[in-house]
């Protein structure tokens, strides 16, 4: 019975290790990238780059933002680093997505709601209503 009890704990552990390696493959953020590389700051080819700012030109850090293919599909959202910058790349291909920020400050609408339907960088103004 004692041998049998370390066989079924091996036998669990070992499934579990495999659960845990097969969640973080499925779970692969290969869609959605939170840290832009330098070279997509300059040019993006794959992916939406959202450049976001005040009406005075003034980079929206930390802005949450999300891009939605209608009431379907909705990517997680990528916050804007320190430039005003967040690059959202999907493998749903070239679309014009509804455009969503997530933590939108009150008080402020922004422009453009949809993006282009091919890649690209999208300028977003956030302006005080």
């Amino acid at each position: 019975m004692a041998k049998f009890k370390k066989v079924a704990t091996l036998c669990l552990a070992l499934l579990m290790g495999c659960a845990v390696g097969m969640f973080a493959t499925a779970c692969n953020d290969d869609e959605v990238s939170s840290t832009p590389t330098n070279s997509e700051q300059t040019e993006v080819t794959d992916a939406y780059k959202f450049v976001v700012v005040y009406e005075d030109g003034t980079p929206a850090v930390g802005m949450q933002v999300q891009i939605c293919k209608g009431t379907e599909v909705c990517l997680a959202p990528v916050a804007t680093n320190a430039q005003g910058v967040s690059v959202v790349k999907t493998t749903f291909g070239e679309f014009a997505y509804d455009i969503h920020i997530l933590n939108l400050p009150t008080g402020y609408t922004f422009n453009p709601e949809k993006t282009p339907a091919t890649y690209g960088e999208v300028k977003i103004t956030l302006k005080a209503a």
